[in-house]
């Protein structure tokens, strides 16, 4: 009897395997394919065209060889998406006992996706859907339905590129969607996960729809954002000639009405520079922002951009407008009473360089900067001011003059101690001018003046110096009684890293002459002339 019952239970069970393998063969799904194709080219406002169907009933699936989808003629007459396979999931009841087609998930696997932009914003992903009927499931003949509940791309390629742009195409490898719930007349779950251009990854995930069909751009969505380690080099946003560079992670929210997206949350940058020739930073630059994105224009206005770098805190706003050949910048950079210890680290990433032995130490730095034009080529122009700050390893007063005479007691001194400084500053790719100079410091001279710094570091200023002590302390005081005129020429040229300081002894007595007070000419003019004669007979010493 029991022998009778396995045998019974094995000839059952192989009865349902030999059924399993027969159905595929049993059913033509192939029948279903021009219907496939002509509603999912309804659907998407496309032509879609799939190869041969066959069905896994084990995997309850039926898999089309090849699918491409085309693309917007006004865009290129190439596929917007092709992939060697897609797998439509299916209820297995309603196909074997009437010929039903119910899809319940899509999968389609390894795609490559083209996604091209045109001048005026628009992608050619727009227009998907446009002239298709708005509706939650699409009908077949025989009152079948097409219901997708679940939507997968798995380990895709998305290239990006401008229609008529210089800039190069963007390549997204491990592109992967997915969506559930989903609904074209109201909102559904998505994820989306992707490796960036150049090294990074992203993660979007949240909310979207009800779909756009006019634009499919412009469907509304509410999602939290992830982008971790991008090189913005090799992402290619920002023309690497910019100096700009560094790897920038942002954790925040992303959320669109169809018509302005929002971006906001904590950016981070790591390795940062600012200039060309500046070396990348050894702190973390952490910024909390908010910008809004007009999706018809693609203008980011920036609203908010806190940034900092330890205690030292600065602030930017402005626009940055979408162009061919790269974005353009409107911003104005703020900083008030920013401490300088906390960004001595960080000045060499904006290229900002020192004597060689010498660093900041202590005072405060405030900025008024607008940064303007194409970003790779960016104008950065303001105001820069500096309080009470020590230039140590550095002895300005020595370097100015080779004689007690003329820098008084500060040739004793090892460092520079600056009371203020500031000036108006212009820097582009080709240098840097500063007008409007002036500096204190107290035991050297009070001075004012202009000058440029090239890329490389080369100086040509021309300052005016009132010395502060020594011999030409008092005499500058005495030829300022009455006109307030009276100083010293002095040239700087060299290199920021090396500067050399040319005192042009002969004007400088003939404007200390010439402006000396009535009464005290013969003397100052006797005390100039011993005071030049002196320095050249050191400078003549042997040596």
């Amino acid at each position: 009897m029991k022998k009778r019952w396995l045998m019974i239970t094995a000839g059952a069970i192989a009865a349902v395997l030999l059924a399993l393998v027969a159905l595929p063969f049993l059913i033509d799904v192939n029948r279903f394919r021009p219907e496939l194709e002509a509603k999912a080219s309804e659907a998407l406002g496309r032509e879609v065209k799939l190869g041969n169907l066959r069905l896994s009933i084990l995997a309850g699936r039926v898999i089309a060889d090849n699918i491409a989808i085309a693309d917007d003629p006004a865009f290129s007459q190439s596929a917007f998406l092709q992939a060697k396979s897609v797998e439509i999931g299916v209820e297995l009841k309603p196909l074997i006992v009437s010929r039903q087609l119910n899809v319940t998930e899509i999968i389609i696997d390894q795609p490559q996706i083209s996604i091209l932009k045109a001048s005026d914003g628009t992608y050619n992903f727009s227009s998907l859907g446009g002239a298709s009927h708005t509706s939650q499931a699409v009908q077949l003949h025989n009152d079948a339905r097409l219901s997708v509940a679940r939507l997968r791309v798995n380990h895709g390629k998305l290239t990006v590129a401008g229609v008529g742009s210089q800039r190069g195409v963007q390549v997204y490898d491990d592109f992967n969607i997915s969506v559930t719930d989903f609904s074209a007349t109201s909102q559904f779950h998505f994820e989306l996960t992707s490796k960036l251009p150049g090294g990074g990854d992203a993660r979007l995930s949240g909310k979207a729809g009800p779909i756009r069909s006019a634009n499919v751009a412009a469907t509304p969505l509410d999602a939290s954002v992830a982008i971790h380690d991008l090189d913005l080099s090799g992402y290619g946003l920002i023309d690497p000639a910019s100096g700009i560079s560094g790897q920038m992670s942002l954790d925040g929210n992303l959320s669109s009405d169809g018509t302005t997206a929002i971006v906001s949350g904590a950016v981070t940058g790591t390795s940062m520079t600012f200039a060309p020739k500046g070396k990348p930073s050894p702190k973390v630059i952490a910024i909390q922002s908010r910008a809004e994105v007009d999706l018809s224009t693609q203008l980011v206005k920036i609203t908010q951009s806190d940034i900092a770098v330890g205690n030292a805190k600065f602030e930017m706003t402005g626009t940055i407008e979408s162009k061919p050949d790269g974005p353009v910048a409107n911003l104005r950079l703020t900083g008030k009473s920013v401490p300088i210890d906390d960004l001595q680290a960080v000045l060499p990433s904006a290229a900002v360089r020192l004597p060689l032995g010498s660093h900041l130490q202590g005072g405060t730095l405030s900025v008024d900067f607008t940064i303007t034009g194409p970003l790779a080529s960016a104008v950065a122009a303001g105001h820069v001011l500096v309080i009470d700050t020590k230039l140590v390893g550095y002895n300005l007063g020595e370097q100015l003059g080779s004689t007690a005479a003329f820098a008084g007691k500060a040739i004793s001194k090892p460092d520079t101690s600056i009371r203020r400084m500031s000036c108006d500053s212009k820097a582009t790719r080709a240098g840097s001018t500063s007008t409007n100079i002036e500096s204190d410091i107290p035991d050297v001279a009070y001075s004012t003046g202009s000058g440029t710094v090239s890329p490389d570091g080369a100086l040509h200023y021309v300052i005016q110096s009132y010395p502060s002590s020594g011999v030409a302390g008092g005499l500058t005081k005495m030829a300022s009684v009455g006109s307030g005129q009276g100083y010293i020429p002095v040239t700087i040229v060299g290199t920021v890293e090396k500067p050399i300081y040319v005192v042009d002894t002969k004007a400088a007595a003939h404007i200390l002459v010439k402006q000396t007070a009535k009464g005290v000419v013969s003397a100052t003019g006797n005390a100039i002339s011993g005071l030049f004669k002196k320095k050249k007979k050191d400078d003549d010493k042997p040596k």
